[in-house]
């Protein structure tokens, strides 16, 4: 109705109560239907304890609406259809979110969910065509089917450290979502969480133990949390545009395929407690050239895992005998200590400027010896 701009209740009425032409439960502690076509600005009176479902339904003329402190909790539908809406402040009394209770809030650029609020209904901020950047809070624990669903002007987002799921459809069709940060205790991700978000090119994964998502070939940075402890199967398989990784020294391993196909990855760096690199997990990385990895005992690793065993691989001084005899890292064919400083009589390599221009490696009398450039070194880098 909607050009419907006021509902009035006789004061007599045992059920219903009415203020500037808006309906309320008899008590006003509930606002039951704001009329369609009331326009401009709206503030909520300070009696209200809940938004009612529907209470703001197409209501495309309002720009701003106000809730008090007294609310705690926004029912389904509530502000469904407010195409005018420019501003509204979520309180942080509020707890609860229901279902398409922003949907198609499509002039909406920007909203703060308080870290009161423990459940968001699906598809609550769905077509919410305007929003640009959304922050999940702490006190959220999962993300309801497609709740940002069609927020094409959505570029960042950032998921809580308390949510453990993120749901089917969820961000579907962000099409303008360039960075994405997962919370460290999201342990499900649904496979068509984010389909249709093609232009994702930064993404923060803190996630300890994570089914695998993979996040499309445009991604470039991929940065792993310091409690991270599995890196999940496939999880960066094909990100073609990704250089470099760093692991760190939370994770223990690393999955099957975790990073094949990654077609320009060129150097990676694995901390000190990795314990297992499994099947392919850099297979077709034919340009992966520097591995720095920091643990003293070599991972158990399989011989599919790497593509090229002719790339620089840089281990701890005191560990490189055992590298070197181990059967699968012994593979590599440039193997030089990992310092800070430079090593007596080797080269400090960082950069393939800076490798030695003739490198062989030889057995005498069961010692193996590297000679570089003429210069003969053992196992350890140290000069004969």
């Amino acid at each position: 109705c909607y050009s419907l701009t006021s509902i009035n209740v006789d004061s007599n009425n045992p059920n219903y109560s009415s203020v500037d032409g808006v309906l309320f439960s008899k008590d006003k502690t509930t606002l039951i239907q704001c009329p369609g076509g009331k326009q401009g600005r709206y503030t909520i009176p300070n009696s209200v304890t809940s938004i009612g479902e529907g209470a703001f339904y197409e209501c495309s003329s309002l720009t701003s609406i106000t809730i008090p402190n007294s609310v705690t909790s926004i029912g389904n539908q509530a502000f469904n259809g407010c195409s005018s809406l420019r501003s509204i402040t979520i309180p942080n009394s509020v707890t609860s979110i229901g279902w398409y209770a922003f949907y198609g809030c499509s002039s909406l650029t920007s909203i703060t969910i308080p870290n009161s609020v423990t459940s968001i209904g699906k598809n609550a901020f769905s077509n919410c065509s305007s929003l640009t950047s959304i922050t999940i809070p702490n006190s959220v624990t999962s993300i309801g089917y497609g709740t940002f669903q069609g927020c094409s002007s959505l570029t960042s987002v950032t998921i809580g450290n308390s949510v453990t799921s993120i749901g089917d459809e969820t961000f579907n069709g962000c099409s303008s979502l360039t960075s994405v940060t997962i919370g460290n205790s999201v342990t499900s991700i649904e496979n068509s969480a984010f389909e249709g978000c093609n232009n994702i090119t930064s993404v923060i994964w803190n996630a300890k133990n994570c089914n695998s998502y993979n996040f499309g070939s445009q991604v470039t940075s991929f940065e792993f949390g310091n409690e991270v402890e599995v890196v999940p199967s496939s999880l960066c398989k094909g990100m073609e545009k990704l250089t470099s990784v760093t692991i760190p020294n939370s994770v223990k391993t690393i999955g099957t395929s975790a990073f094949e196909g990654c077609a320009r990855l060129g150097k990676i760096s694995l901390g000190t407690g990795l314990e297992e690199i499994a099947a392919y997990a850099f297979a077709s990385c034919t340009r992966l050239y520097d591995i720095y990895c920091h643990a003293v005992y070599p991972p158990f690793v399989d011989e599919s895992s790497f593509a090229n065993y002719n790339a620089y691989l840089y281990i701890p001084c005191d560990s490189k005998r055992d590298y070197t005899l181990d059967p699968v890292w012994g593979k590599f064919q440039n193997i030089e200590c990992l310092s800070d400083e430079p090593i007596t009589g080797v080269e400090n390599i960082d950069t393939p400027s800076q490798r030695p221009t003739n490198v062989q490696k030889l057995l005498r009398n069961g010692q193996l010896i590297i000679v570089r450039d003429g210069v003969e070194y053992n196992a350890m880098g140290q000069e004969l």
